[in-house]
């Protein structure tokens, strides 16, 4: 399991910047022998979003580490105009000392933008 908890940050000026919102995206793989399949699963705030079973360990290796168009925040919460950022901080579990994880347990990726209404 992948998981990747996804925070929207204010920057607060001479002040420690404020999380807006918070999201949390889990994305898991069971490989079934007796099949030869993958099952992965994504999990988006506890609540299944997406399943799909494979037999392309590349298709797999894509799921598990990339996620495109995925409503992580409502736009409704955004002033108009406002610099904000995602900040993104990823886990993987099992972790043994084969398997090479790119990230630690801090800030894996950020990212700012204006949003515009």
């Amino acid at each position: 399991t992948f998981t990747y908890t996804v925070d929207l940050r204010l920057e607060v000026p001479a002040w420690v910047d404020r999380t807006i919102a918070t999201t949390v995206v889990a994305n898991s793989v069971e490989y079934s022998n007796l099949t030869r399949l993958h099952t992965v699963v994504r999990v988006l705030d506890g609540k299944v979003d997406h399943q799909q079973i494979t037999e392309n360990e590349a298709v797999v290796q894509q799921l598990m580490t990339s996620f495109q168009r995925l409503p992580l925040f409502r736009t409704t919460i955004l002033e108009p105009n406002r610099e904000y950022y995602v900040r993104i901080s990823a886990i993987a579990r099992p972790s043994n000392g084969a398997f090479l994880w790119p990230w630690g347990s801090g800030t894996s990726g950020q990212a700012k933008f204006t949003f515009v209404r």
